[in-house]
């Protein structure tokens, strides 16, 4: 027959409950370190930048075909912000649009463009051969990565 537990006791003589007694005033002690770790986090331990309205920044490395798991910083890539997508690989096509803004990566592989519109979608263009979508935020910009193959050879 099953020995009904009371509080950290068992009904039976001899027997201690592996249940510890924690004192208010450790539980308190706790939450209060707890509490004091959380506001540290939040009163500026985080490194991480606010990207300011209307603008991108980010970073691009690169691989080699034959290994796409060792990438590197890649310096000179044109970055460039467009108001619409449109087929950048492959043969030259007549109505490609003109970028609104754009940049060059620095020695470490990172890019700022500014002034953009806050709100607005992007279509950036890595060098010639990667692209994605941006939205930007009303409130803050955006940051973004990408990676581009260094030594593929681009379809015709």
């Amino acid at each position: 027959m099953p020995v009904p537990i009371y509080g950290n006791w068992t009904a039976v003589e001899g027997v201690k409950s592996v249940m510890r007694r924690y004192s208010v005033f450790t539980l308190l002690v706790l939450m209060l370190a707890l509490a004091a770790c959380g506001n540290g986090a939040s009163s500026g331990g985080s490194t991480a930048p606010v990207v300011p309205p209307g603008t991108i920044t980010g970073s691009v490395v690169g691989f080699k075909s034959g290994d796409r798991s060792s990438t590197t910083p890649e310096a000179n890539i044109a970055v460039e912000a467009y108001t619409r997508s449109f087929p950048y690989i492959g043969p030259v096509t007549p109505d490609r649009p003109h970028p609104v803004a754009g940049a060059v990566t620095d020695a470490r592989g990172h890019f700022q463009i500014d002034g953009l519109m806050p709100g607005h979608r992007y279509f950036l263009l890595f060098g010639m051969s990667t692209a994605k979508w941006v939205q930007l935020g009303t409130d803050h910009g955006a940051t973004v990565s990408a990676t581009v193959c260094t030594d593929c050879p681009l379809p015709m």
